[in-house]
Protein backbone atom coordinates (compact mmCIF):
# COMPACT_ATOMS: atom_id res chain seq x y z
CA UNK A 1 0.00 0.00 0.00
CA UNK A 2 1.03 3.33 -1.31
CA UNK A 3 -0.38 6.64 -1.77
CA UNK A 4 2.14 7.26 -4.51
CA UNK A 5 1.25 5.75 -7.67
CA UNK A 6 5.04 5.76 -8.96
CA UNK A 7 6.20 3.88 -5.58
CA UNK A 8 3.39 1.54 -6.66
CA UNK A 9 4.42 1.12 -9.76
CA UNK A 10 8.53 0.67 -9.02
CA UNK A 11 6.61 -2.07 -6.63
CA UNK A 12 5.16 -3.61 -9.57
CA UNK A 13 8.27 -4.10 -11.75
CA UNK A 14 10.65 -4.93 -9.23
CA UNK A 15 8.15 -7.99 -8.58
CA UNK A 16 7.86 -8.59 -11.99
CA UNK A 17 11.65 -8.51 -12.52
CA UNK A 18 12.10 -11.03 -10.05
CA UNK A 19 9.02 -13.52 -10.56
CA UNK A 20 6.84 -12.42 -7.59
CA UNK A 21 3.38 -13.31 -8.17
CA UNK A 22 2.22 -12.82 -4.77
CA UNK A 23 2.39 -9.15 -4.14
CA UNK A 24 -0.60 -6.92 -5.12
CA UNK A 25 0.24 -3.28 -5.15
CA UNK A 26 -3.00 -1.13 -4.11
CA UNK A 27 -3.09 2.82 -4.01
CA UNK A 28 -3.99 3.23 -0.12
CA UNK A 29 -3.50 5.41 2.93
CA UNK A 30 -2.70 3.98 5.83
CA UNK A 31 -2.92 6.63 8.30
CA UNK A 32 -7.04 6.49 7.35
CA UNK A 33 -8.96 3.06 8.30
CA UNK A 34 -7.61 0.01 6.32
CA UNK A 35 -10.35 -1.98 3.92
CA UNK A 36 -9.49 -5.81 5.38
CA UNK A 37 -11.12 -7.38 8.48
CA UNK A 38 -8.78 -8.00 11.93
CA UNK A 39 -5.91 -11.00 11.55
CA UNK A 40 -5.93 -11.15 8.06
CA UNK A 41 -2.53 -10.92 7.36
CA UNK A 42 -0.08 -13.40 9.19
CA UNK A 43 2.81 -10.41 8.55
CA UNK A 44 3.24 -6.79 7.44
CA UNK A 45 6.19 -4.66 7.19
CA UNK A 46 5.31 -1.27 8.00
CA UNK A 47 7.84 0.85 6.11
CA UNK A 48 6.51 4.18 7.05
CA UNK A 49 7.75 7.88 5.18
CA UNK A 50 10.72 9.63 7.38
CA UNK A 51 12.58 12.43 7.56
CA UNK A 52 14.98 10.19 5.47
CA UNK A 53 18.13 11.20 7.37
CA UNK A 54 20.16 7.55 7.33
CA UNK A 55 20.62 8.86 3.37
CA UNK A 56 22.07 11.88 3.74
CA UNK A 57 25.53 10.36 2.25
CA UNK A 58 22.86 10.27 -1.15
CA UNK A 59 20.46 13.67 -0.44
CA UNK A 60 22.93 15.71 1.21
CA UNK A 61 20.71 18.55 0.65
CA UNK A 62 18.00 16.61 3.18
CA UNK A 63 19.99 18.52 6.58
CA UNK A 64 18.63 21.84 4.86
CA UNK A 65 14.69 20.81 4.16
CA UNK A 66 14.21 18.82 7.66
CA UNK A 67 13.06 21.18 10.57
CA UNK A 68 12.31 19.73 14.06
CA UNK A 69 8.69 20.17 13.86
CA UNK A 70 8.61 17.88 10.73
CA UNK A 71 9.94 15.28 12.66
CA UNK A 72 7.17 15.57 14.92
CA UNK A 73 4.91 15.46 12.32
CA UNK A 74 6.57 12.34 10.91
CA UNK A 75 6.93 10.96 14.34
CA UNK A 76 2.82 11.08 14.99
CA UNK A 77 2.06 9.71 11.47
CA UNK A 78 4.28 6.81 12.13
CA UNK A 79 2.69 6.00 14.71
CA UNK A 80 -0.75 5.95 13.41
CA UNK A 81 -0.02 3.77 10.50
CA UNK A 82 1.72 1.40 12.92
CA UNK A 83 -1.93 2.03 14.63
CA UNK A 84 -3.84 1.37 11.35
CA UNK A 85 -1.38 -1.90 10.81
CA UNK A 86 -1.57 -3.75 14.01
CA UNK A 87 -5.49 -5.22 14.27
CA UNK A 88 -4.73 -6.45 10.60
CA UNK A 89 -2.16 -8.97 11.83
CA UNK A 90 -3.32 -12.48 12.93
CA UNK A 91 -2.24 -13.98 16.47
CA UNK A 92 1.32 -14.81 16.13
CA UNK A 93 1.98 -12.38 13.59
CA UNK A 94 4.83 -10.28 12.91
CA UNK A 95 5.07 -6.62 12.20
CA UNK A 96 8.05 -5.29 11.21
CA UNK A 97 8.30 -1.21 11.46
CA UNK A 98 11.26 0.25 9.31
CA UNK A 99 12.53 3.76 8.66
CA UNK A 100 15.71 5.10 6.75
CA UNK A 101 16.22 7.83 9.01
CA UNK A 102 18.57 7.78 12.28
CA UNK A 103 16.41 9.75 14.92
CA UNK A 104 15.58 8.30 17.97
CA UNK A 105 11.69 9.92 17.66
CA UNK A 106 10.64 8.06 14.58
CA UNK A 107 12.88 4.84 15.29
CA UNK A 108 12.48 3.38 19.30
CA UNK A 109 10.28 6.57 20.10
CA UNK A 110 7.66 5.60 17.74
CA UNK A 111 8.05 1.33 18.55
CA UNK A 112 8.25 2.10 22.83
CA UNK A 113 5.14 4.25 22.11
CA UNK A 114 3.30 0.95 20.07
CA UNK A 115 4.35 -1.50 22.67
CA UNK A 116 3.18 0.60 25.57
CA UNK A 117 -0.06 1.15 24.04
CA UNK A 118 -0.04 -2.53 22.47
CA UNK A 119 0.64 -4.90 25.01
CA UNK A 120 -0.37 -8.15 23.15
CA UNK A 121 3.13 -6.85 20.59
CA UNK A 122 6.23 -8.11 22.04
CA UNK A 123 9.50 -6.84 20.48
CA UNK A 124 11.84 -9.71 19.26
CA UNK A 125 15.59 -9.71 19.04
CA UNK A 126 16.64 -9.26 15.07
CA UNK A 127 19.86 -11.14 16.23
CA UNK A 128 17.80 -14.53 16.19
CA UNK A 129 17.03 -13.96 12.81
CA UNK A 130 19.78 -12.74 10.83
CA UNK A 131 23.39 -14.81 10.24
CA UNK A 132 26.26 -14.54 12.59
CA UNK A 133 28.01 -11.89 9.92
CA UNK A 134 25.46 -9.28 10.81
CA UNK A 135 25.27 -9.26 14.39
CA UNK A 136 27.00 -6.01 14.54
CA UNK A 137 24.14 -4.36 13.33
CA UNK A 138 21.71 -5.24 15.94
CA UNK A 139 21.51 -2.98 19.21
CA UNK A 140 21.55 -4.62 22.30
CA UNK A 141 17.19 -4.28 23.00
CA UNK A 142 17.64 -6.13 19.63
CA UNK A 143 16.66 -3.21 16.97
CA UNK A 144 18.57 -3.24 13.47
CA UNK A 145 20.28 -0.12 13.08
CA UNK A 146 22.81 0.48 9.91
CA UNK A 147 25.08 3.52 10.53
CA UNK A 148 26.49 5.67 7.19
CA UNK A 149 29.91 6.29 9.06
CA UNK A 150 30.09 3.20 10.66
CA UNK A 151 28.80 0.18 7.70
CA UNK A 152 29.42 2.02 4.50
CA UNK A 153 25.85 2.22 4.30
CA UNK A 154 22.41 4.31 4.30
CA UNK A 155 21.18 4.89 7.66
CA UNK A 156 18.48 2.35 8.35
CA UNK A 157 16.24 1.29 11.65
CA UNK A 158 13.57 -2.04 11.91
CA UNK A 159 11.92 -2.96 14.82
CA UNK A 160 10.31 -6.80 14.40
CA UNK A 161 7.16 -6.96 16.45
CA UNK A 162 5.12 -10.06 17.84
CA UNK A 163 1.41 -10.44 18.03
CA UNK A 164 0.82 -12.60 21.64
Amino acid sequence: MDVSPIKLQLVQENCRRLGISIVKAMALDAIRPLPFPSGSFDGCLVDTPCSGLGTLRRHPEGKWRIKEQDILRLQEMQGQILRQAAPLIREGGILVYSTCTLTQEENEGVVEAFLSANKEFSLENAADLLPKACEALVEAKGYLRTLPHRHNMDGFFAARMRKK
